[in-house]
């Protein structure tokens, strides 16, 4: 196990790189601006040697290199925010040697060549290679920061960026793009000849092939993950902003080093196989395995007294339940592994213990406060935060990053947190009582402006005064930015449940139960569905077995196999073997009838059944997801006059949340649709026929929204969206956002229609009573 060799503490603020050379020097690059050059004294401790001074900002990357002529000069290499790559010759270093420019935004990542050359990343998007110290190539191919960069062993050169990939270049051309992280990819190292490994903001570990395919994924840290780095070994080491280094072997967390800082940004490895880090406490550690190079009592100590004062943030407490936590009675039983970490309820604290099995005694590493400090800005996607919230949206599912600046208003960073991962509307409000409930203390300026981002107006926060927009004030609607793909849920989940009735039948009606092999068949789609990257290499099965139970099973059996074609719809690759296998020679509009029967209720009945409200739920996600595709809208504005119908029905009846959110999606989809069918020019070159049946649809589902909306508000004694369900408020929002989206896409056609059916009307009088704005804007459109 590493235990601790030596701290290198000099700077004044956060190290942020660090690299080695030769087990002979370490260089750390710090936020105080400066550079440290240290040197080895004796066998393992480490001396200041140098400050090297030149930088006018942040310094955030060091790599060392190393150049062979007559004889060899070992550079040190520096990056910062001042967008200047600094090259110091580490005999000399009074000044450095060379001088990069080119970057355009601050330089945040540095790697060396085997041959002596350099390759950079930056926030400018770009990443730029540098050979002999002059620009060779520049990399230009993502579209936001890159914060990584690599070299493989065949010369080719890997960039991982902020925009969730990382992309493959060769002679400065771009070869390859991974796709896999669903959060900004902050580190790569080398694992292999054919395979590396990339760290990303989502939390996630991941071992890549050359040729494209993500061999293992694991997750341990418990926050981003900043750095990583390689031994000889095999084990992979990463660094975090959860306290922690830890080494993984074999896809294992095999030890986990806490430290006395939150950040630890960057984390290097010397050749003799220890390792070091830099941290936001201004201080660089060194770990060994070496029983040499262990450090002494005093040194020891100070760490472990550093661990123990240190306070762990309300983000920790919150995810434990401090009432099942056990008392000090625990500390009498022995650790079951080195290592391991504890937390027990002293009192009212709650504190954290790490055992260490050399002492034989568990050693404090910490209380857990109920503050979260803004002592200390935290980096998301390239920019600082007071805040970024870790949100569990879904059991299973990684974690999402929430950022929050305390003179934002909340219903503005709840909003872009909802439109970035395509959570439902109705959580808007309850998003932005966990950010006021979790950065209590923070008091908002009165005078500011609270722009709610859906609904383009003032919403209320407590304690704040609402003020009114002026009349005359000359306001642009918020367009509607992207489609809603409906796809959350378990795959496997949900073939459980088919599994499950499919018994059922096996006992009641065996005529129409699958055998095994069709089971199979099933699972191997579902499969694919768990792991979209694999359609393109795997054969794909299971779709006659999934038209089977959808046309042949009872209907009280059929929702499942519902919920999988709901997310098959949802991949492009697949449709055209979704039209033939399993719509077969049916128009839509009549296949949703045969399969889900949903007109089969009491018309005379305020209500609908619940069962064929699942149903219901359940085709019209798959048509909301249909919609986001060429070939899918194709088929759903043909066949839309043989189901629009049914809607209007179901939008008369009172219906479920999941429904409403169903159907209101599908017509966000549809509108977005037929915005970018009228904006593309390519489309010009169609049958004019279609684009009638476009104009059609349109008409129709503007026809079926406006019922809605009357339906929404004929009961209420008062229009103003007090009177309002939450879901029904969420739901009037959108359908007139809808409106609003249409007008710009012919504002005489539909302001005519609107004028004819009196929405305008109920819309004027909506805006006049209520605090939305969105109402106000699409109502100034119709004059």
């Amino acid at each position: 196990m590493f235990k601790l060799s030596g701290i290198l503490k000099n700077h004044t603020s956060d190290v942020r790189g660090i690299a080695s050379l030769h087990d002979e020097y370490i260089a750390t690059a710090s936020r105080d601006k400066t550079v440290c050059l240290w040197a080895k004294e004796g066998s393992s401790q480490f001396v200041i040697n140098k400050v090297l001074i030149a930088h006018n900002g942040y310094v955030n990357s060091a790599v060392t290199n190393s150049h062979y002529i007559y004889y060899r000069i070992d550079y040190i290499i520096t990056a910062g925010s001042d967008k200047i790559i600094y090259v110091w010759d580490i005999a000399e270093a009074t000044s450095p040697a060379y001088t990069l420019a080119g970057h355009t935004d601050n330089v945040c990542a540095l790697s060396s060549f085997k041959n002596g050359g350099l390759i950079s990343g930056s926030w400018d998007k770009t990443a730029r290679v540098w050979v002999g110290f002059k620009n060779q190539y520049i990399l230009s191919g993502h579209s936001a920061a890159v914060w990584a960069v690599l070299e493989l062993k065949d010369n080719s050169v890997l960039t991982g960026s902020a925009d969730k990939t990382i992309k493959r270049w060769n002679d400065g051309k771009l070869t390859q793009t991974y796709v896999g992280h669903e959060d900004c990819v902050r580190a790569l190292v080398l694992n292999s000849d054919n395979s590396f490994v990339s760290a990303s903001n989502d939390g996630s570990i991941r071992v890549w092939g050359l040729n494209g395919d993500c061999l293992v994924e694991f997750f341990g840290h418990e926050s981003f993950i900043y750095s990583l780095a390689y031994l000889p070994t095999g084990e992979i080491i990463s660094s975090s902003e959860d306290r922690t280094v830890r080494v993984w072997k074999d896809g294992n967390n095999i030890q986990t080093i806490i430290l006395p800082a939150t950040s630890i940004w960057c984390v290097s490895t010397l050749s003799n196989g220890d390792i070091t880090c830099g941290t936001s406490d201004g201080n660089a550690y060194i770990f060994t395995r070496n029983q040499d190079r262990i450090a002494d009592k005093s040194t020891t100590d100070i760490f472990n007294n550093a661990n123990s004062n240190f306070a762990e943030s309300k983000k920790v407490k919150d995810s434990l339940n401090t009432d099942k936590l056990p008392g000090p009675e625990r500390l009498l039983e022995p650790g079951t592994k080195d290592q391991q970490v504890i937390m027990i309820k002293d009192g009212v604290l709650v504190v954290a213990y790490q055992w260490d099995l050399t002492s034989n005694s568990w050693a404090k590493v910490g209380v857990v406060t109920d503050a979260i400090g803004q002592e200390r800005k935290q980096l998301f996607e390239g920019k600082e935060y007071d805040y970024v919230f870790s949100v569990d949206l879904e059991d299973g599912m990684p974690i999402k990053k929430l950022p929050y600046n305390v003179t934002e208003n909340p219903y503005d960073a709840a909003q872009k947190f909802i439109n970035k991962y395509e959570i439902s509307q109705t959580y808007l409000d309850e998003i932005v009582k966990f950010i006021i409930s979790n950065s209590e203390g923070i008091q908002f300026d009165n005078k500011g402006s609270n722009s709610d981002p859906f609904t383009g107006n003032n919403r209320y926060i407590p304690g704040e005064e609402i003020k009114q927009l002026p009349a005359k004030e000359n306001i642009e609607f918020n367009r509607i930015p992207n489609y809603i793909l409906m796809i959350a849920g378990k795959p496997q989940a949900i073939l459980k449940k088919v599994i499950e009735f499919n018994s059922i039948l096996k006992s009641q009606e065996p005529e129409y139960a699958l055998s095994d092999q069709q089971l199979d068949a099933m699972d191997s789609l579902v499969s694919i569905l768990e792991n979209p990257n694999d359609i393109l290499k795997k054969k794909i099965t299971g779709f006659p077995e999934l038209r089977k139970t959808l046309f042949e099973w009872p209907l009280k059996y059929r929702f499942p196999s519902l919920d999988i074609l709901r997310l098959v719809a949802s991949q492009q690759l697949g449709f055209h073997l979704v039209k033939n296998e399993i719509f077969g020679d049916y128009g839509l509009d009549i296949f949703i009838e045969n399969v889900a029967k949903l007109s089969e209720f009491n018309n005379e009945e305020s209500s609908i059944p619940s069962d064929i409200q699942i149903r219901s739920t359940m085709i019209i996600r798959m048509l909301a997801n249909l919609l986001t595709f060429d070939s899918g809208q194709k088929e759903v504005i043909t066949s839309l006059e043989g189901f629009i119908a049914l809607f209007q029905k179901i939008q008369s009846k009172k219906i479920s949340t999941n429904l409403m959110i169903a159907i209101s999606s599908f017509y966000i989809n549809f509108v977005i649709a037929v915005r970018n069918f009228v904006s593309d020019s390519s489309k010009d070159k169609e049958a004019g026929s279609f684009t009638e049946t476009v104009d059609i649809a349109s008409a129709l589902v503007f026809e079926s929204i406006s019922s809605w909306i009357f339906t929404l508000v004929k009961d209420k004694h008062a229009l103003n969206l007090n009177e309002f369900e939450q879901i029904e408020k969420d739901t009037l929002t959108r359908l007139i956002s809808i409106i609003g989206e249409f007008l710009l896409i012919n504002k005489q056609r539909y302001s005519e229609f609107a004028k004819n059916r009196n929405v305008i009307e109920v819309v004027r009088q909506l805006s006049i009573a209520t605090a939305i704005g969105e109402l106000s804007k699409v109502s100034s459109k119709f004059k």
